[in-house]
């Protein structure tokens, strides 16, 4: 056997610690996004935990908090779904793909709630665009929006929701 010169690399730990980069460098660059829309997505959560009182104050103000930066993350994952689901619409005048919005996120007593979708004024076009599975279009396809968003909820949803929050608490 010949002898190695220098280190060995580790392929799967080189892998995993690009793959983390681009996760950090898509998550900065969708924070960027949402602070130009949403505000500024920074919220200040430090905790020192000494004693029983203080860590009860200091999860209260995580309880406070924990809203906001939740509907911060959904406005970030349903901007991803739609910016999916602009590339795979149908195009004929561009009307419809330029129609596509994502609503602030509404925070209330049964939870968080967010609407995106395409259509505006011509949402009864935009429907039939999605639904009708029979038209054959030459840019896009039926389904365009429910595709990106079946994909997002059956892949690692959550985890980017966590993963945009967690980064957020430990960017501070």
């Amino acid at each position: 056997m010949a002898p190695r010169h220098g280190r060995s690399r580790n392929p799967i730990r080189s892998n995993s610690n690009k793959a983390q980069t681009r996760r950090k460098k898509k998550r900065r660059k969708a924070r960027k996004r949402a602070k130009k829309t949403y505000g500024d997505l920074r919220w200040g959560v430090s905790m020192t935990m000494v004693g029983d009182e203080e860590i009860m104050e200091n999860l209260e103000i995580l309880a406070e908090e924990a809203p906001e930066m939740l509907a911060a993350a959904l406005w970030i994952e349903a901007n991803e779904i739609i910016n999916e689901a602009i590339m795979e619409v149908p195009v004929d005048t561009g009307v419809l793909r330029a129609s596509a919005n994502v609503g602030e996120p509404v925070i209330n007593g049964q939870g968080i709630s967010l609407a995106l979708g395409f259509g505006g004024a011509a949402s009864a076009y935009a429907q039939v665009q999605h639904d009708n599975l029979s038209y054959r279009h030459t840019v896009g396809n039926a389904l365009y929006l429910s595709g990106p968003f079946d994909r997002h909820m059956a892949g690692p949803f959550t985890s980017h929701l966590s993963a945009t929050i967690v980064g957020w608490l430990e960017d501070e």
